[in-house]
């Protein structure tokens, strides 16, 4: 496996393409910086630029072949001089992919414009070489410019030629001349393309869109609904240096000072004509794999959202060569969501097959609405309010907390908490793109551990703190409802919904209960699927994470008076026997599940608008049947859970599950109540006279007053 590192890979351009080498995973990626950084996939290497033998020896020790600079260095080009020299002294580095980014520089460019003579220097400095192969990749304009923050790149905002957020433009010349764009992230694909490339040629061409300036104004008028207030800067007028200034620039002028800005626009006044590429010094026709996105048809945005300026929104591929486009946007796969019908990406063929059939008879306008409809639910705009704490501090809270609530809502084995742990810090602290479902589940995993181990007299001054972390995943709620497509999504709503369960906000808990237990029924939990995974362990996740689910909505339906889970469960029970977790939660959740579909049914059977309460013969008959069915759970349970049983001293699982069990015996009691004075349409006097086993709602009053005396002090969060 070749080992590459990128020079400046922790930020910018080089943070993402270290990720998409790290995502294909065909190379070991490494990465050169001035101090030590958090990459996920990549061991961080710091490093000094000015010592080239120091370096050399650094490249040498860690078996480096390639090197992807990504310095940014505006004019001062030393430390790319330093890692040249370096490269070539390693016994090891063989190639190496320049810095340069943008256009070709010519010396007429540099006579104008101090950036341009920099970039010949590191040029020239690689033709010096006897060792090196190099390649400058050449893209244009950084699509990111205009796109962030809707869309996910590490780059600055630079706003050039047309400021969106401030709907005005400073067009150079007529603005007719197509101009390249392409995004970070298209440019990684192709550089990760390129290193397995067995030649290479001086220059690497990258077209991700051409677009000319008037057209992108148009287009982002369009999807704004305003009228852009457009100048017209002439081609003199550039090259004596008088340039209209954006209102943005003041912002921008503390990474990128106004001398260059006002370089950089005489640079497009001289040669409007170099951020055209042609198709004919397109490299990329060779890479078929790569799918690039075309970056600036905003104006499509508009029919999805007209605060959607920024977004990227075409999904066909912009690699040109001699004939057709030949990247292509990759195929959905099975693991994908379920559509609107019910249908799933595991009969995707044949439904996918039927589907473009459909379309091909509709009006082009109508499928490019539809197309890109679909393609804006991914771009949905993430934050992150609260970094995450250290790794070190995390493990053990967590681990700690999970003790406790393993014995009510056994989600998680502490294995998968540090796998959690683990890929979420090896991405950093605050990556909420890496993986959101996951970046959703950890922080709303601490919110709740933060409410579990608060002690009731510092409730004012932490939960702020559980709160920020409840924020970080509730960012997320809105893409894991619309696109989330596993039991990862199921479990990050869960704890979303436990948490607000703990702030006794029950409209809130139930409605993110209700988003759970309808993306549980996408995935398709509530079946037992003979072709999913035959591994015991995720058979038992599915399980687990259905009936926790199911649990809550019953137990919800109870005390809440709400409509119960409607059909029969097909769902086998959670494990007989107690996980290796130091808890009998998995046992507890068992009991629970069964006590849950007799409350079901209580529910159903005995909520207002049941047909039963039209015939008092069948309901009196229902009744006998679940106080039997109580009755019979009640005497199944081991001898530690049951009531008349309970040691001096019960956890919180205990006891919610007497809690579930004595508030369904109500439910009943409550029924037979209403029964009294209503006559009978039989002569079945039996049922009259029914004499219910279940005990008295005084009974369970003070049962359930014995039970809170018994329990020691708990965290505010679970008396709720």
């Amino acid at each position: 496996m070749t080992v590459i590192a990128v020079a400046g890979g922790a930020g910018k351009l080089g943070r993402a393409i270290v990720e998409v080498l790290v995502e294909q995973g065909q190379h070991s990626v490494v990465v050169l910086a001035r101090e030590a950084k958090d990459i996920q996939g990549a061991h961080v290497i710091a490093v000094d630029y000015t010592n080239a033998g120091k370096l050399a020896a650094t490249l040498e020790t860690n078996s480096i072949e390639t090197i992807i600079s990504t310095i940014n260095s505006l004019g001062d080009i030393s430390a790319e001089l330093s890692l040249i020299q370096a490269a070539e002294k390693s016994a090891s580095t063989k190639r190496y992919i320049p810095s340069i980014w943008g256009i070709k520089y010519t010396e007429e460019i540099a006579s104008y414009f101090p950036i341009a003579q920099a970039k010949l220097n590191i040029i020239a400095a690689l033709e010096a070489t006897s060792t090196l192969e190099y390649s400058a990749v050449l893209n244009g304009y950084f699509a990111d410019y205009w796109v962030i923050p809707k869309v996910k790149s590490y780059q600055d905002p630079l706003p050039l030629v047309v400021d969106v957020a401030n709907d005005f433009a400073a067009i150079p010349g007529s603005g007719n001349e197509l101009v390249t764009f392409t995004h970070t992230f298209d440019v990684a694909r192709f550089v990760a393309a390129l290193v397995g490339a067995p030649k290479w040629e001086k220059e690497s061409y990258i077209i991700g869109d051409k677009v000319s300036w008037n057209q992108f104004v148009q287009y982002a008028e369009v999807a704004k609904g305003v009228k852009f207030t457009v100048k017209n800067d002439s081609v003199e007028d550039l090259k004596k240096g008088r340039i209209t200034e954006l209102p943005s620039h003041q912002h921008m002028y503390a990474f990128f000072p106004n001398r260059y800005y006002r370089a950089y626009s005489l640079l497009l006044g001289a040669n409007i004509k170099i951020f055209k590429f042609t198709e004919s010094n397109t490299r990329s026709t060779k890479f078929e794999a790569i799918s690039i996105r075309r970056s600036m048809r905003v104006q499509d945005a508009a029919a999805a959202s007209a605060d959607e300026t920024h977004r990227r929104t075409g999904n066909k591929p912009q690699v040109t060569g001699k004939g057709e486009a030949l990247a292509k946007r990759p195929s959905h796969t099975s693991g994908e969501p379920r559509d609107s019908h019910g249908i799933s990406h595991g009969q995707e063929t044949t439904a996918a097959n039927r589907t473009q059939a459909l379309l091909s008879r509709w009006p082009s306008e109508i499928t490019r609405n539809i197309t890109h409809a679909k393609q804006n639910m991914n771009d949905l705009e993430r934050t992150d309010f609260t970094p995450l704490p250290p790794k070190e501090h995390i493990l053990h809270f967590i681990s700690s907390a999970l003790e406790d609530m393993h014995q009510v809502r056994p989600l998680f084995s502490i294995n998968d908490v540090l796998k959690l742990v683990n890929d979420q810090y090896s991405v950093g602290l605050s990556n909420c793109h890496a993986n959101p479902t996951r970046w959703a589940i950890l922080n709303a995993l601490i919110a709740i551990c933060i409410h579990w181990k608060t002690d009731n007299k510092a409730i004012k001054e932490l939960f702020p703190i559980s709160w920020a972390y409840f924020r970080n995943a509730f960012a997320i709620f809105p893409e894991i409802v619309m696109i989330g497509n596993s039991i990862e999504s199921c479990q990050a709503m869960l704890l979303m919904a436990l948490f607000m369960k703990g702030t006794a906000d029950k409209y809130a808990f139930t409605s993110l209960l209700s988003s759970a237990a309808h993306a549980s029924h996408c995935i398709g939990l509530h079946l037992e699927d003979v072709s999913g995974p035959s591994d015991f362990i995720d058979i038992e996740k599915r399980r687990r994470t259905f009936w926790s689910i199911y649990v809550l909505q019953c137990n919800a339906s109870v005390n809440l008076n709400l409509p119960a889970p409607s059909g029969e469960v097909h769902v086998e029970l959670p494990g007989q026997e107690p996980t290796t977790y130091a808890s009998s939660g998995t046992y507890l959740l068992r009991h629970m599940s069964t006590l849950a579909l007799i409350q079901s049914r209580i529910c159903r059977y005995l909520c207002p608008g049941s047909s039963l309460w039209k015939n008092s013969d069948k309901l009196f008959q229902a009744l006998a049947e679940l106080d039997s069915d109580l009755e019979s759970w009640k005497t199944e349970l081991p001898l530690e859970f049951r009531p008349t049983t309970l040691p001096g001293v019960v956890n919180i699982g205990i006891v919610q599950l007497q809690f579930a069990y004595y508030a369904s015996t109500w439910e009943i009691h409550k029924a037979r109540g209403k029964l009294q004075d209503v006559p009978l349409t039989s002569t079945r006097q039996d049922l009259l006279n029914l004499v219910l086993n279940s005990p008295t709602p005084t009974h369970s009053a003070r049962a359930t007053i014995s039970l809170l005396q018994r329990l020691s002090p708990q965290p505010f969060a679970s008396l709720w």
